[in-house]
C-alpha cells in the first residue's frame, strides 16, 4: 500500500508499559530518589498487575496489529484489482476503519487499567510523569539507558 499511511497514535503510558514488559522496571532502583518512576513507590502487588495488564495489553494488541495489516492488504487488493466495485472498497475502507478503531482502544485502555485499576489516585500524576520519562528510554541494555541517564 505505497500511497496508503495508517497513523495511529500509541498513548504515553502503552509506550512506558513497553518498555517495562522489556524488563526496564528494575531501572527504577538505579534511579535518582526524585525521579517519577520512583517518587511513585509502586508496591510489589501494584507492579505485579501493571506486568499482567501489559502482558495481556501486548496480546490484544499483537491481534489488532494483524487485523490491522490484513485490512490494509485488503484495501490495496480491492483498489489496485480492475474488477472491484465501489461498493467492495467501500466495503474493505470500512474494515480498516475498524481494525485502526480497535488498535487505538487497545492502546488506550492500558492507560485506564493502570491508572484506575492499579494506581491510587495519589499516584497518578507520578505514574504518568514515571510513563512519560519511560516513553523516551531507549530500547537497550539496562547498562545502555543507566548511562543515558547520567548514572555511573
Amino acid at each position: 500500500m505505497k500511497n496508503i499511511f495508517v497513523v495511529i497514535g500509541i498513548s504515553i503510558m502503552t509506550a512506558a508499559a513497553l518498555a517495562l514488559e522489556n524488563g526496564e522496571l528494575s531501572l527504577v532502583t538505579t534511579m535518582a530518589p526524585d525521579h517519577p518512576c520512583v517518587k511513585v513507590n509502586l508496591s510489589s502487588e501494584q507492579i505485579l498487575a501493571i506486568k499482567d495488564i501489559v502482558y495481556k495489553n501486548s496480546q490484544a494488541r499483537a491481534q489488532d496489529e494483524a487485523n490491522l495489516k490484513k485490512a490494509m492488504l485488503d484495501v490495496e487488493h480491492v483498489l489496485t484489482s480492475s474488477t472491484s466495485t465501489k461498493a467492495e472498497a467501500e466495503k474493505a475502507q470500512s474494515g480498516l476503519q475498524h481494525a485502526i478503531a480497535a488498535l487505538s482502544k487497545t492502546a488506550s485502555e492500558l492507560d485506564l487499567l493502570i491508572n484506575y485499576d492499579v494506581l491510587r489516585p495519589d499516584q497518578r500524576e507520578l505514574g504518568s510523569m514515571c510513563a512519560k520519562s519511560m516513553h523516551w528510554f531507549p530500547q537497550s541494555s539496562p547498562a545502555t539507558t543507566t548511562a543515558s541517564l547520567g548514572q555511573p
